[in-house]
């Protein structure tokens, strides 16, 4: 079973691949965008949850580090 990290890799390909079967409407694009912008702020919610941040915690690059190193663990 590949891991998160793979799968999200693998969309991202699929999506800036320039196939031209790929290519979708202005609005399914302004759609999937609000979507994808959605689901990635309640995973880097999570993940910072998990890395036990707060609202108080001043943002690092060690502390994004440590939020994605807990998203991509699942």
């Amino acid at each position: 079973m590949s891991s998160n990290k793979e799968r999200m890799e693998e969309y991202i390909t699929f999506l800036t691949s320039g196939d031209e079967r790929m290519k979708m409407k202005p609005a399914a694009v302004e759609a999937l965008s609000l979507v994808a912008l959605d689901l990635m702020k309640t995973m880097l919610e999570t993940a910072a949850k998990d890395a036990q941040m707060d609202d108080k915690d001043e943002v690092t690059v060690r502390n994004v580090d440590n939020v994605l190193m807990t998203l991509f663990k699942y």
